[in-house]
């Protein structure tokens, strides 16, 4: 796998596929045909085209009556894009039409229709993605090439493919098509944490439901009674002491759907709720942009004419070998924008990628971050499963992100407050306004920003190394009851009566720093919040509307990316 000519690219595979052919592989294999995309500004003149509108999902595959998946979603112009489908009873034994959309402003329409829609037939109905190993909790699912997207003349971007059943049910499956050349900026869509959270089938990073469906659990303050199959048999945990073995998985794969109800992105992965607006926005401007998936990073270093990395919204997900190639590019002076918050938190490992598959993702996660004794690696320095702060990797995030994950915001914080992810939201404040990229912003000291620190949040800790000169852009005060790291009840009551040391406050950083490295600086911007993406672009999403846009915000994102890639 390897960036050729100083852009992404991985695994190039130059088949030419004859377009709208037809070949029969168990369903209907079709090759979907290609466009062709302007050579000069590609992002610039692919929006200056009319956009689709009706892009969006109106009836979700909640259940899964259709759904699909890739195994290798990031490809290069002209690779082939092989999709798995599925249809349940009733809508298995009918057509179903298939559109592929590429995202992006298009005026603000925010899509436009690349192919399609195009009918196709489905037989009987295909088995569920099940747990293959037990020992890892790993989900896959077996299903036959339905159809094959050729890429050709494709214009680098997250596309969505869009399956509606007869019954009108719907479901997207993702992928991306990179830069074909170096641009100025390469945004990296984060495959890998989309999956970290992905529960089609049962089980994910985060629960395990494929053979343990009856955990319950009752907490109390610290503690924990964790109740399995076995209605009496009980087990006593402290609530930081989470046990692993049994409620998450330890392996997850590309080789399965999306969870449709996946922070309202009907299939999506988690790219509609925390990245879309971010390239929408980006794209609106003209920026010389270019797509590729964060997985890139684990075997390439970024392209030398790359001027900045652009992390979107949740990118926690990493391996050692994407945190040593992006401290890499900022030795040599690439810039970094990070539009999120618990970005680069995990350091966990792939297995098993080939050209046509991207793999098995191995993190054996433990409650406090170090290594697990069920990982068969855990005494490997480059390869154990571990937090990146942790004591056995010592590298922690803020020293090539600025600020570093510190909790997350509680649920109904404010009450009624529409989210993306379930987490809670306060205002953000303004904190250091003579930063040059605080220019022509017109804010002010302490002015805030209603709803955009939010979900999960990251600090400036002192505890850990930080990049000199940090300065903070944002420092927004998080009260006991907003942040999940608070103490509960009792801590909130003994607050109440004024208890020493009892208000434990946190803070939300939006940081910028200039990392000094071998050959160059660095520029870096760190949001530290889910939210700063709705600052750019009023937007709506699982029925819900977020009208959270400020001329502001969206000035200082335009200075701040121009700052990074020293522009």
């Amino acid at each position: 796998m390897g960036w050729v000519a100083g852009t992404f690219t991985k695994w190039r595979s130059r088949r030419t596929l004859a377009a709208l052919a037809v070949v029969a592989v168990a369903a209907a294999l079709v090759v979907i045909p290609t466009q062709t995309a302007s050579a000069a500004n590609p992002i610039a003149n692919e929006n200056s085209r009319p956009g689709t509108p009706g892009w969006q999902i109106t009836k979700v595959a909640s259940s899964f009556q259709i759904s699909g998946y890739v195994t290798q979603p990031a490809v290069d112009p002209g690779d082939p894009v092989p999709v798995h489908v599925n249809l349940k009873a009733p809508e298995a034994n009918h057509d179903y039409t298939v559109e592929v959309y590429r995202m992006g402003y298009y005026g603000g329409v925010g899509a436009r229709r690349w192919f399609g829609p195009k009918t196709l037939s489905f037989g009987n109905p295909l088995a569920d993605p099940t747990q293959v190993d037990v020992a890892t909790g790993r989900i896959e699912a077996d299903w036959p090439t339905a159809f094959t997207v050729d890429t050709t003349g494709y214009v680098t971007g997250t596309y969505l493919v869009r399956l509606t059943s007869v019954n009108g049910w719907q479901a997207y499956v993702p992928f991306t098509v990179r830069s074909a050349t170096p641009t100025t900026y390469q945004f990296l869509n984060a495959h890998l944490t989309w999956q970290a959270y992905n529960d089609a089938g049962g089980n994910s990073l985060y629960v395990r439901n494929a053979d343990f469906p009856n955990l319950r659990k009752n907490c109390f303050l610290f503690w924990c009674l964790y109740q399995w199959n076995d209605p009496v048999t009980w087990k006593l945990e402290q609530s930081a002491t989470l046990p692993r073995t049994k409620p998450t998985a330890y392996q997850v794969t590309f080789r399965r759907p999306y969870t449709p109800g996946l922070r309202y992105s009907a299939g999506s992965g988690e790219y509609l709720a925390h990245e879309y607006p971010l390239a929408q926005w980006i794209e609106s401007q003209g920026l010389d942009v270019g797509y590729a998936a964060d997985y890139d990073l684990d075997t390439n270093t970024v392209p030398v004419g790359v001027k900045a990395l652009i992390l979107p919204g949740h990118s926690e997900y990493w391996t050692g070998r994407m945190r040593d190639n992006l401290e890499e590019a900022e030795n040599r002076g690439v810039g970094l924008a990070s539009f999120g918050a618990n970005q680069a938190y995990w350091r966990c490992r792939i297995e098993g990628a080939s050209p046509t598959d991207a793999g098995t993702y191995n993190c054996y996660k433990s409650s406090n971050g170090e290594p697990n004794p069920d990982d068969p690696l855990a005494a490997d320095p480059q390869l154990a499963s571990a937090q990146f702060r942790s004591a056995f990797v010592n590298r922690p995030e803020q020293t090539v992100l600025g600020s570093m994950f510190r909790s997350w915001i509680n649920a109904g914080v404010p009450a009624g407050g529409p989210t993306t992810t379930g987490l809670g939201w306060v205002p953000m404040t303004a904190s250091d306004t003579s930063h040059p990229t605080m220019a022509g912003t017109g804010i002010a000291p302490g002015q805030s920003f209603n709803a955009l620190t939010g979900g999960e949040f990251d600090t400036v800790q002192d505890r850990y190394p930080q990049i000199p000169g940090t300065r903070k852009l944002m420092a927004t005060t998080i009260q006991p009851a907003a942040w999940q790291g608070s103490g509960g009840w009792l801590q909130l009551l003994l607050c109440s009566w004024n208890w020493p040391g009892a208000c434990w406050t946190a803070e939300q950083d939006s940081v910028v720093a200039e990392r000094v490295g071998t050959s160059g600086t660095a520029r870096i911007f760190n949001a530290g919040t889910y939210n700063w993406i709705w600052g750019l672009t009023n937007f709506s999403l699982g029925g819900k509307d977020f009208n959270y846009a400020s001329p502001q915000i969206r000035q200082l994102t335009a200075n701040l990316l121009r700052w990074v890639a020293k522009v």
